[in-house]
């Protein structure tokens, strides 16, 4: 499948029941729920990374990372692996059971792998918790895809013991995978075994990272020969705890890791991405309505607009055809901005307390 034709398709709009066909114990506190249509109509395709908002029948309304990747074929159903750590998750935990319907939107998310450059640099992933779940998306997609199957990876994971190793195996049964697997215990069990479960006793320092990263590595992008780059020229993606991803992306600019390619996204215990602002008033300046958003919905400028009745343009609703792009005029959002000062309102959510949006 082509990657320029996959973005976006089959989207749908607003919500779409899907219904619950495999539940999945992974240990710890831990299950996988894997979903799939109700009618004939085919799941949107979606990049690594990125999440899936759910609506639960109690009308809670959570944000699920999507942990698996199907390669570049048609997805036949979406897995979601959640920790018990709150009451949506708890009710997915204890209510949820096989040929359960939830309401979906399509899979959405700007903190996505990134294959589209003409030379790929080395990836470095670095996941805490239940952080694992869009990471190890992108590790498969990183070694499937076409242009990422030459270029080197480093996979960094900190877990308490390991009691908490969740997608470990999975990640043993890859095939041909490029990446380098680094794990960090901060308490090892007497059972854990050094060099086999666990690299290093204790958390990501910057002297540990600067020897794991080293100063140069070796990469191959054309496949004619060997060519080195330095350990500057990689790409980095977290997820974890809002500390955690403080700390990893305060090393990595220590160790000179230019800030376009730090990507980053922080969850909550349960294992839904969280921001930093609660609720927002967005204005619409052409139709002059306005609404009301909350971090616990979850839904993009495009979304909040078609909640009161808009019908904005779109198109494939990631961030890739720029169909839905519009004028911030008072306010700053995160996520979809441009270099001509427009927002992708598919991908844009609000920073500011109050926005307004030229639609």
């Amino acid at each position: 499948m082509d990657d320029t034709e996959n973005k976006g398709k089959n989207a749908w709009k607003g919500w779409r029941d899907l219904r619950v066909s495999r539940i999945v114990s992974e240990g710890n506190g831990i299950k996988s729920f894997f979903l799939c249509p109700t009618d004939d109509r085919e799941l949107s395709w979606y990049l690594p990374g990125q999440f899936l908002t759910v609506r639960l029948p109690t009308g809670q309304v959570r944000s699920w990372s999507i942990s698996d990747w199907p390669g570049r074929t048609q997805p036949k159903l979406y897995r979601l692996s959640i920790k018990e750590a709150g009451i949506a998750s708890a009710w997915m935990f204890n209510d949820c059971t096989i040929g359960t319907i939830l309401s979906a939107r399509s899979p959405a998310g700007r903190f996505v792998l990134d294959w589209s450059q003409p030379v790929i640099p080395r990836q470095i992933y670095l996941s805490a918790g239940i952080g694992i779940t869009p990471i190890f998306a992108m590790i498969k997609a990183h070694a499937d895809h076409p242009n990422m199957r030459s270029v080197p990876g480093i996979w960094i994971h900190v877990t308490k013991d390991g009691g908490n190793m969740q997608l470990q195996d999975e990640f043993l049964r890859i095939d041909n995978n490029p990446t380098k697997r680094v794990v960090f215990m901060t308490q090892p069990r007497d059972i854990d075994v050094y060099e086999r479960q666990y690299s290093i006793s204790g958390r990501p320092t910057l002297e540990s990272l600067t020897q794991i990263l080293g100063e140069t590595y070796q990469i191959n992008p054309f496949g004619t020969a060997e060519m080195d780059l330095p350990a500057t020229f990689s790409a980095a993606y977290i997820c974890g705890p809002k500390g955690f991803e403080i700390d990893m992306r305060s090393i990595l600019t220590s160790l000179k890791i230019p800030p376009f390619f730090i990507h980053s996204e922080s969850f909550s215990s349960s294992g839904h991405a969280i921001g930093d602002l609660e609720k927002a008033s967005v204005h619409f300046t052409k139709s002059n309505k306005t609404a009301k958003w909350e971090k616990e919905k979850s839904m993009s400028l495009l979304e909040l607009a078609e909640s009161v009745g808009l019908s904005p343009d779109y198109g494939c609703r990631v961030g890739a055809c720029r169909s839905c792009a519009a004028k911030v005029t008072c306010g700053s959002v995160s996520g979809g901005v441009q270099m001509d000062g427009s927002v992708l309102t598919c991908s844009a959510i609000p920073s500011s307390d109050v926005v307004e949006v030229e639609l």
